[in-house]
């Protein structure tokens, strides 16, 4: 599952240093999830997130997980 945090203009920067906006998802099922890692029920619910993903083709539905933390990648990385 992508993790990425978003710009005021809509832009995702994910983990792998690269960015996308939700016209890149065009065609496909989309489910955003807003989480943090001070969020004990975000962080419990993320392998339930990522089973969903595996069952799934990616071109059918992308799970994005966009995290409000302010630390970046330093601070989600682990998830």
């Amino acid at each position: 599952m992508p993790v990425a945090t978003c710009s005021a203009e809509g832009r995702m920067a994910a983990l792998t240093g690269t960015s996308k906006g939700l016209g890149d998802f065009r065609g496909r099922a989309v489910l955003v999830n807003l989480w943090a890692t001070w969020c004990p029920p975000c962080v419990a619910e993320m392998p339930s997130l990522d089973r969903l993903q595996d069952e799934f083709d990616r071109g059918v539905l992308t799970i994005l997980a966009l995290s409000q933390d302010h630390g970046g990648k330093r601070v989600v990385s682990q998830f």
